[in-house]
């Protein structure tokens, strides 16, 4: 049985350069390195990054195995011992070997040198198909500290695999990683992980998280951002490295109290059905405006006044977002009566209305098929999910509870787009997570943005790797 009480222990994430398979000595010193100055800190847990040893990019299963590196039993083997000596676990990112396959996998190990489980990459990104196969479970492991789960790299993309280890009764997650960076100028440092769907992943499941990415380039086309960093379980950044440094990053976490999202039983059997095709999309133009109208500023406005709801009112209103190109409105009604109201109205200007989180759940405008959710049920990842896979593009998020660092997981994880109307803001997310910004208000209180919906057909993010095709329901547990 695993250990339920909340205690504070000590983790550490070790950042270390890039190495290339043939550079697999220079790679094991600095394991040796962050192990031995993680046990002067002190550290209860060290995360490595992913594949820590040899490298991230093998060229092929061939010269792997070619390459006369220590196997990945030998090199756990090394790690077995450096845990004994410095008494501390160590979970690290490694290449594993099992008959004629190879795993991107990750051990997780105690300081007697126990080794408690192996974890096996699940969404694998752009190469890693040329040499490593998928895992085939997700189970969070017993510990000394708690149940510990663990995912490597772009497996924190799918909120499933976190939702099944909190099923598994996970306390923390270690994420060995290797967070490309997609910043475009030198010296910067970006990947959206690092940037907000990490601290997402705390807020939602109410887990710490702790992860350990390399930084540097390991050929000319692929290079990592560092910023390895530890969150606490409301979301908080604890502690994050820079983008360029060999460290042990190090912070005190509380264990998490992992929270089940409450899925109903229709919903949760769509979530565990086996992948199928996105609908297709309807006909339209690609590119299509957004008219987003915050509660206060609908509240105000003229034919909300009026006993007869403002008949001249409410159609110089829609005469304005026509003649602005609009194809959608979303706002936040007071009342779901108000909300059919102004549906009513705008489908006689042709422009799709999307107001109160009650009522149909889905709608078409202009070939754009777009869902609404409360603010709520945006805060948990699964009817989102459900409606995305049943081929929204555009989710209208209507009220104010959700903080923004979801919508943004809400929209990566998915590849959609977010509108979220509250009483007094408004805001528009790309499918990277992105923060679109509306244009400034006009006189009756209006923002527009252009979308292209074809950014939201596409479900890759990048070669080889589609985050809604490569999902494994079979290993979920909601």
């Amino acid at each position: 049985m695993w250990l339920m009480t909340p205690k504070r222990i000590k983790v550490g994430c070790g950042q270390m350069r890039a190495t290339l398979l043939n550079e697999a000595d220079r790679a094991l010193a600095a394991v040796r390195e962050l192990i031995a100055e993680s046990g002067r800190q002190g550290l209860d847990l060290l995360v490595l990054p992913e594949c820590s040893y040899p490298a991230y990019l093998l060229g092929s299963v061939q010269s792997y195995r070619r390459s006369g590196c220590l196997t990945g039993e030998e090199y756990v083997a090394v790690l077995q011992e450096s845990a004994r000596d410095q008494r501390l676990h160590i979970a690290a990112g490694f290449v594993h070997e099992v008959g004629d396959k190879l795993y991107n996998g990750a051990a997780l190990i105690s300081p007697r040198g126990d080794l408690l489980g192996v974890y096996h990459k699940n969404l694998l990104w752009n190469v890693d198909f040329r040499w490593y196969a998928p895992g085939q479970e997700a189970v969070a492991f017993d510990s000394e500290l708690g149940r510990i789960g663990i995912l490597i790299c772009a497996d924190a993309r799918i909120p499933e695999l976190l939702a099944t280890l909190v099923a598994d009764g996970a306390r923390m997650i270690a994420l060995p990683t290797c967070w490309i960076n997609f910043a475009r100028k030198p010296g910067r440092y970006y990947n959206p992980q690092s940037d907000f769907l990490i601290r997402a992943r705390s807020l939602e499941f109410g887990l710490p998280f702790a992860c350990a990415n390399k930084f540097g380039r390991e050929t000319g086309n692929t290079g990592y951002n560092g910023q390895s960093m530890i969150t606490a379980a409301d979301g908080t950044v604890l502690a994050q490295a820079d983008g360029e440094s060999q460290t042990v990053l190090s912070a005190e976490v509380e264990l998490g109290e992992p929270v089940a999202a409450e899925v109903e039983p229709q919903l949760r059997q769509q979530l565990l059905s086996p992948p199928a095709e996105l609908p297709p999309v309807p006909p339209g133009p690609s590119r299509l405006k957004v008219a987003l109208v915050s509660g206060n500023a609908l509240r105000a406005h003229p034919f909300l006044q009026a006993a007869d709801f403002g008949a001249s009112a409410a159609r110089a209103f829609f005469e304005r977002l026509q003649r602005a190109g609009a194809s959608l409105l979303v706002t936040l009604a007071p009342d779901q009566g108000t909300a059919e109201r102004l549906a009513r109205w705008g489908a006689g200007w042709g422009i799709g209305v999307a107001a109160h989180a009650d009522g149909r759940d889905l709608g078409e405008q202009a070939g754009l098929l777009w869902g609404k959710v409360s603010a709520q049920a945006a805060g948990t990842f699964p009817a989102i999910r459900g409606l995305a896979l049943r081929g929204a593009r555009l989710i209208c998020v209507l009220g104010d509870s959700a903080p923004g660092v979801l919508l943004r997981g809400r929209a990566l994880e998915n590849r959609v787009f977010v509108a979220a109307v509250g009483a007094s803001s408004v805001s528009l997310v790309g499918v990277n997570g992105e923060l679109l910004v509306p244009s400034g208000a006009d006189d009756v209180g209006v923002r527009y943005v252009e979308l292209d919906r074809s950014a939201a057909d596409d479900k890759c993010v990048a070669p080889n790797t589609d985050v809604f095709a490569q999902r494994r329901p079979a290993l979920y547990r909601l």
